[in-house]
Formats: C-alpha cells, sequence, structure tokens
C-alpha cells in the first residue's frame, strides 16, 4: 500500500472500493445467517399495522376525557418511536402530560 492510498486514515481510490465491497458481503453473509431480512419484513409489517391503528384513532372525535387520552397516547407513541421528537426534555415532558391526562380521566373530572 503506497502513501497516497491512504489519507487521514480512510482509504481511497481502489482500496477503498473493495474495502467496502468486502464489508458489505459480509454483512449480507452475517444478516443471512441470523435471519435479519426476515425478522426487518415482519417488523416493518407490525410498524405499518401500528401506524394504520394510530391513524384510525386519531381520525375519530374524542367524546370523552378517556378517549382523549387515548388519542393523546396513540400519537405520543407515534411521535416517540419515529423519533420525531428530538429533546428528551420535551418527550419527558409529553409523557408526564399524558399519566396526568390519563390520572385525570380516570378520576372522571
Amino acid at each position: 500500500m503506497n502513501a497516497s492510498a491512504i489519507t487521514a486514515g480512510y482509504c481511497v481510490g481502489p482500496i477503498a472500493n473493495l474495502s467496502t465491497s468486502l464489508s458489505i458481503s459480509n454483512l449480507e453473509v452475517i444478516r443471512d445467517q441470523v435471519g435479519y431480512d426476515t425478522a426487518w419484513v415482519k417488523w416493518s409489517a407490525t410498524a405499518d399495522e401500528l401506524a394504520d391503528l394510530v391513524a384510525r384513532i386519531m381520525s375519530q372525535p374524542a367524546r370523552t376525557l378517556p378517549e382523549l387520552a387515548v388519542k393523546f397516547d396513540a400519537l405520543l407513541w407515534m411521535l416517540l418511536s419515529d423519533g420525531a421528537v428530538l429533546d428528551h426534555e420535551a418527550a419527558l415532558q409529553a409523557r408526564r402530560f399524558g399519566r396526568e391526562l390519563r390520572r385525570v380521566s380516570r378520576r372522571g373530572v
């Protein structure tokens, strides 16, 4: 390997292509061995079903406080599971609000 093949610790040129090719090949073999693609397909289908369920829940009007709590929980789950809430403190506040909403809705206030 000559000096031009390594720049700041990174491979460039044909060496980089070979390294990337080997990494991808190894990753594909490992994925096949552990059943990653099959598991991913199942997980993806489940996530789609949950997203559809949340959409159906959100499309219905809340007539009572407990129903509003269910809608909030569905919305919160979607936002947090999608990573839409990036601020950790905001996620904690939303969870606290959800717990308070559920508590109030159980009391029937």
